[in-house]
């Protein structure tokens, strides 16, 4: 199964920091989360103005600790070698995968890799 995947977070230039993420699979389903652990010290004033300011409250659900996220997504994707998805996204690939410690720690049965959307779509001249 496709898994499309987006990401917010805080790069200040040494250290991409997890703000939020969202997942949709190619059957509707969804996943969204904010996380607790992000240092909006370190945002940009674009960060600020345009994902911090619009984020839910932090009373609500879901914002979450990175284990926890971590957790929900091996669970939301589950071990049928899926298949992720990004617009303009390497960046979005490194947050999901450094939420299990090193890329290298993601689940056995993930790609290491992300496929590149916006890169198809200017192949195709589009």
């Amino acid at each position: 199964m496709r898994y499309y995947l987006d990401t917010e977070f805080i790069d200040d230039g040494r250290v991409l920091d997890l703000v939020s993420i969202a997942v949709v699979d190619d059957d509707g389903g969804e996943y969204y989360a904010v996380s607790r652990e992000f240092d909006d010290s370190k945002a940009s004033d674009w960060c600020r103005a345009h994902v911090l300011s619009r984020l839910e409250p932090r009373t609500d659900p879901v914002w979450r600790d990175r284990r926890t996220i971590a957790d929900d997504l091996r669970g939301f994707v589950g071990d049928d070698h899926p298949i992720f998805c990004v617009w303009n996204g390497a960046h979005d690939w490194v947050v999901l995968t450094h939420l299990f410690g090193r890329p290298e720690d993601r689940p056995p049965v993930w790609p290491p890799y992300a496929r590149e959307l916006r890169q198809w779509s200017d192949a195709l001249g589009n």
